[in-house]
């Protein structure tokens, strides 16, 4: 199964909580490049804070600079983040949705450049930057992650997201971080949605072990549709 090791992630008010929620509960030796943009103002903090907040380090990302596994990437302020080539760029072009950095523009590019391996993670924020950057990456058969919104300090950004993309995760911010450290490794396995909005496994899939078809695997998702894993 593909390996998803770039995962981008897109936030506003209330995102530095949540992020490091998110980032503390990631192992160090994560086998993928994170991208973050956060809504800031002209100054940004955001690298140290999520350094001491978990195992990996984070820094800002710098225009033309390759990118590598188990580091996380923060957009600079006033400055637009995408990646092309594999290195980070920073542009100062319009602002979209109201915003620059605009979390639309690391998602596309994100999506241009590596297509099926991105992981779009929408968290806490408000109105519907990300959205449309969402859009792209599952055109081009990335996986849509958003924060449940019940649990979102500002539920604006996941709830749009969920109204207009098809979301692979809707999940509280701690299960997030174990969906990425699997889909990262490559061992996440897709599940189908039963008619009381559970999650349950393909009855066509097979045991790895014994060749038998598994039995449905029910699990409780809120009423959304979900994308669950094997171990």
């Amino acid at each position: 199964m593909i390996k998803r090791n770039i995962i981008v992630v897109g936030t506003s008010s209330g995102g530095v909580q949540t992020l490091c929620e998110l980032t503390k509960y990631l192992p160090e030796d994560l086998d993928a490049s994170i991208f973050v943009v956060m809504h800031i103002g002209s100054e940004t903090m955001l690298p140290e804070i999520l350094s001491d907040c978990g195992n990996l380090p984070a820094v800002i990302a710098e225009h033309g600079k390759e990118y590598k596994r188990g580091h996380i990437y923060c957009a600079a302020a006033n400055c637009h983040l995408s990646i092309k080539d594999h290195v980070t760029v920073l542009t100062r072009g319009p602002r979209e949705n109201g915003h620059r950095p605009a979390i639309d523009v690391l998602f596309r590019s994100a999506a241009r450049e590596h297509r099926a391996k991105v992981v779009g993670v929408l968290l806490t924020g408000g109105r519907d930057d990300g959205t449309a950057g969402l859009y792209a990456i599952k055109a081009r058969g990335g996986v849509a992650i958003v924060q449940n919104p019940e649990e979102a300090v500002t539920p604006d950004m996941p709830r749009n997201a969920l109204n207009m993309v098809d979301v692979d995760f809707c999940l509280p911010v701690r299960e997030i971080a174990d969906v990425l450290v699997q889909l990262a490794n490559g061992k996440a396995a897709n599940l189908t949605e039963s008619s009381n909005g559970n999650a349950v496994e393909d009855e066509t899939a097979t045991d790895q072990a014994s060749g038998e078809p598994r039995q449905p695997n029910p699990r409780h998702v809120s009423g959304m549709r979900r994308t669950a894993l094997r171990g």
